[in-house]
């Protein structure tokens, strides 16, 4: 139970590090995202697979666009736990039934 309680705190960290709850900030100053140039525009769209934030940055002067692709290290943090957690529930289930 420790571990999916974990998981959920790493999902929520995640989220707001990255800035899934809408925050284009996380784009312009968090590693491992920032823009090619400073004067360059972002826009940041969640992820639920895999987790995370994609940064979507423009120039304002000639209309280009970059895209920061997402990681899966966010992915892992946060599965990892979960499928322990899932995992160690089913074996006790399991083993009180016998």
């Amino acid at each position: 139970m420790v571990l999916l309680v974990v998981a959920a705190y790493l999902l929520f960290e995640v989220a707001a590090r990255s800035g899934g709850f809408g925050d284009a900030q996380a784009c312009l100053e968090d590693l491992p995202y920032s823009p090619p140039h400073e004067e360059w525009q972002a826009d940041v769209q969640w992820s639920w697979w895999p987790l995370g934030a994609r940064c979507t940055y423009l120039n304002p002067e000639n209309g280009d666009v970059a895209v920061a692709a997402l990681a899966w290290r966010d992915t892992l943090l946060v599965a990892l736990p979960a499928l322990a957690g899932v995992g160690l529930l089913a074996r006790a289930a399991f083993t009180r039934r016998r």
